[in-house]
This record gives structure tokens, sequence and C-alpha cells, in this order.
């Protein structure tokens, strides 16, 4: 059995990190690449496409198990001929890795949900950001399948961030810039990208900038109803803030000594964050769950 992974090139943005950050888990575990590209595939006929997809998956055959990093960036279309020729010309078992939604971020692109709905249902195992994510898909068509849930984003990426005396304020996290970063140090509390409760899409995805906080020492504030709350809360790396409360009121509800407590924590998880460890951990949990549902009587 050979386990492959999907990443694309060719573009730049917020999803191309998340590919390569699953990418680096891959590799360590010796998964094998299939590397997709980034072009206007408007001007390939299908038969030229589906010539394109052979060479893509000829690696890939009916024993392989192949994570498909969605989306791919490319297109709604691009995206259902790789599923297409994983699944019916290959044979192979296939997990979606849902980083995000094409018609969220890439609407010319991915113009339609049902589309990237009907990919997903032809999967053998979803991977999702959260439970908010699941019933969201489920309520636009998703049919009942294996699902597992993403933890946090890892961060393996080098860098260091000076010491600074904090001012114990909070800023909202707004990218990922090291000039940023040292901003959020110097204000000590780090507020998600997902604390608006009326944005439902922000409630569904992970933060991507969680790793990068554990990794600089920069606790986190997030509110209770979001997928992250429950690994912020189990190990200790920052502040749950209730339906009832604003960045505010958990600000005066925490201590200095609070700030540093979580920060010890952050110390501690780091290596972890920084190795991918949490990434290979779900990687690894692909290939349990995609065996036990070809092998358990």
């Amino acid at each position: 059995m050979k386990v492959f992974y999907t990443k694309t090139y060719n573009v730049w943005n917020d999803n191309t990190r998340k590919h390569d950050i699953v990418a680096q888990a891959a590799k360590k575990l010796d998964y094998d690449e299939v590397s997709l590209f980034k072009f206007n595939d408007t001007y390939d006929s299908d038969d030229e496409l589906h010539v394109r997809m052979q060479g893509i998956t000829a690696a890939v055959s009916s024993d392989s198990i192949v994570i498909f990093q969605y989306p791919s960036m490319v297109s709604a279309r691009y995206d259902s001929f790789v599923m297409e020729h994983l699944k019916n010309t290959c044979g192979a078992k296939v997990a979606v890795f849902v980083e995000d939604l094409g018609s969220r971020i890439a609407p010319s692109d991915y113009k339609q949900l049902s589309d990237e709905i009907d990919l997903f249902n032809k999967a053998d195992l979803l991977i999702v950001q959260s439970t908010e994510m699941e019933l969201y898909l489920k309520e636009n068509g998703l049919k009942e399948k294996p699902l597992l849930y993403q933890r946090v984003w890892d961060y393996p990426y080098d860098f260091c961030l000076e010491e600074l005396e904090i001012d114990k304020k909070v800023e909202k996290i707004h990218d990922i810039s090291i000039q940023h970063m040292l901003d959020l140090k110097k204000a000590g509390l780090a507020l998600s990208t997902t604390t608006d409760r009326e944005n439902k899409y922000g409630l569904m995805i992970n933060p991507f900038e969680t790793g990068f906080c554990i990794c600089a020492g920069i606790p986190v504030i997030v509110p209770e109803q979001t997928n992250i709350a429950d690994f912020v809360s189990r190990y200790g790396i920052g502040f749950v803030m209730s339906d009832d409360e604003n960045a505010d009121d958990v600000l005066n509800r925490i201590s200095d000594e609070d700030i540093e407590k979580a920060q010890e924590q952050e110390k501690k998880l780091a290596p972890a964050v920084a190795g991918g460890v949490f990434t290979k951990l779900l990687l690894q949990e692909v290939i349990c769950c995609i065996i036990d549902d070809i092998c358990l009587i």
C-alpha cells in the first residue's frame, strides 16, 4: 500500500501555506506527492484535461490511499477531474482534507457550493476543520461518511521573536508578518480571527495563526463555540471567551500570572507544533480509518 498527498504549485496565499504544512508532515511519514499545478484550465478541452490527469496520477494504483488537499486552488472543474481519476481511473481510496471552501476564497473558479459537496460525497473519508463545518456541509447535502477533525494548524517554520515586556492588552490577529507578530508579542494577547459570532464561516475554520502564536509565545483568546477552543483549554495556551463576554471582559478577569502560565504552556507545546506533530498524527489517523473501513468485518 502506497500513500500519497496532493500539493498545488504556482500559487501563493494562505492555502498554499496550508498545503506546505501538510506536505512537510507527509514527507516525514514517507508519503509520496501527487503534484498539481495552477493554470488556466479553461484552455484545455475535457479530453486534454483527461490526458493531463493521466500523467499527474500515473503513480497511483488501486491499492493506494491519497490525501487530497482541497481546494487545489485551480478550479472546481480541475478538482473534479482530479477526483474522477483518483477514484475511477486509479481505483484509489481518497481522503479529502477540506482546508477551506473554494466557493468562499475563489468564487470565480469555484462558483457553486453544490459542486464542492458533490466532490466531498465521492470521498472515502473527509477531514474537516470543526463540527460547525460538518454541520454546514450536511445542511447543504453532504452524505454520512467517515470524518476526522483537525486539531490545530502546526507551524513548522523557523523564526525568532525577541522577548518583550508586555503591555497586557489585546490585539486582533490580521496577518502573520513578523512585524505584526512583534506587535502581538508586545501587546501580550492575540485575539483570534474567529471572534465574529455572526460569521458562520469564521466559526467553521481553524484559525491558521494559532500555531504561529504558540511558537511565538503569544497566548490566544478564542470564542468557546469554536473547534479550537477545546484545544486552547486542554493545553492551557490561552483563554476561552464565553458567549456573553467580549475581549475586554476576558482581559479584566485574567491576571499577569495567568498570562505567564499560558506562555509557559506554549513553551512546552511549541516543539510539537514546530515539528508538525499534530499534522502527522492526523495523517496517520487517516490511514487507520481507511484501513478499518476496508478490513473490519
